[in-house]
């Protein structure tokens, strides 16, 4: 059983796929398994992915129909047999010695999860994008008010989990944004010791191309609301620490999604306008809500035309 496993969905990344995976194949620590889910990709993906299984007999390639990132991850996860798993996303790449540094601190901690830093990289630009000063380490119950109220950042990539803590849990399917938002928490809530390291170990290329970038429709919003309502109803079922603070952001997602409708982005099912507006009328006064987002939540209940009208200057305004 090799320590670690490490999941890449691959589609249509031609152009980084070979930065991304040489990063992988080229750390000091051998003992992983890579495995490559060819998400359908129409490029050269497919080919690439097997290529590098000719060449490297760590590396397993498993080609399916698109049907979205949610599913090769989970896919990726029914094939897994390491100690750990990870998730790579195919247009990112990591620094070497994550594997071997990542996983003796697992050791020396016996850690269910590890999170490491992440360079946000822009162009030419490479930011560090800082969480906590240091490594450290959790207790399970604290870890899961960190992950609830954004402490710790809900994305899957930038962790290390004991692979056990993933049988029950999967990704929504269905072609979801934001699907790190409706799962990560789920793996934390049954972990017994979390660490972070704060070195930078993830390279986190944002462009035009990626999922979150190019998800800004009103689905993509919707969904993004789903995930924070999902986590509040969590923390109020097994986290009371956390209430307020799920609830303040599941607060500003819903009238997020209102500013996406008045700037055109896409319009709501009925059920999905009711669900939207029901959460708000019923938390909109949560303590801690920003100025902005009280006025806006305001302006849903009582007086819509103040969000279509600051739909329509976000619009102009490039921000929405």
């Amino acid at each position: 059983m090799p320590r670690l496993s490490v999941i890449v969905p691959v589609y249509k990344v031609e152009k980084y796929l070979p930065k991304c995976v040489e990063s992988i194949l080229s750390q000091s620590m051998k003992d992983f398994e890579l495995i490559l889910v060819d998400d359908g990709s129409p490029d050269n993906c497919g080919a690439l992915c097997d290529a590098y299984a000719a060449k490297d007999e760590r590396v397993k390639v498993i080609h399916q129909k698109n049907a979205g990132i949610s599913v090769a991850r989970n896919v990726g996860l029914g094939a897994a047999v390491g100690e750990y798993v990870g998730f790579i996303d195919s247009d990112d790449w990591i620094e070497q010695g994550l594997f071997e540094e990542g996983l003796e601190f697992c050791t020396e901690q016996d850690l269910d999860i590890v999170s490491f830093e992440v360079f946000i990289v822009r162009g030419k630009t490479k930011r560090l994008c800082s969480h906590f000063a240091g490594d450290r380490v959790w207790k399970g119950a604290e870890a899961l008010k960190l992950i609830l109220t954004n402490a710790i950042d809900n994305s899957a990539w930038n962790k290390f989990y004991r692979r056990q803590l993933w049988q029950q849990v999967r990704f929504p399917e269905g072609g979801w944004h934001y699907e790190d938002v409706a799962t990560t928490y789920k793996v934390f809530a049954l972990a017994c010791n979390v660490g972070y390291l704060s070195k930078g170990y993830y390279n986190y290329y944002k462009h035009s191309g990626t999922i979150t970038t190019s998800g800004l429709n009103i689905r993509s919003r919707y969904e993004h609301f789903v995930g924070y309502k999902r986590k509040y109803n969590f923390a109020a079922r097994c986290c009371h620490e956390a209430i307020p603070e799920c609830e303040m952001s599941a607060v500003k997602r819903a009238v997020a999604v209102l500013t996406a409708v008045a700037a055109g982005a896409g319009r709501l099912t009925e059920e999905q306008e009711a669900e939207v507006l029901d959460f708000i009328k019923e938390h909109r006064k949560v303590s801690g809500l920003d100025f902005k987002s009280r006025v806006l939540a305001w302006g849903a209940c009582h007086c819509r035309a103040i969000n279509n009208i600051y739909g329509q200057v976000s619009l102009l305004r490039k921000k929405f």
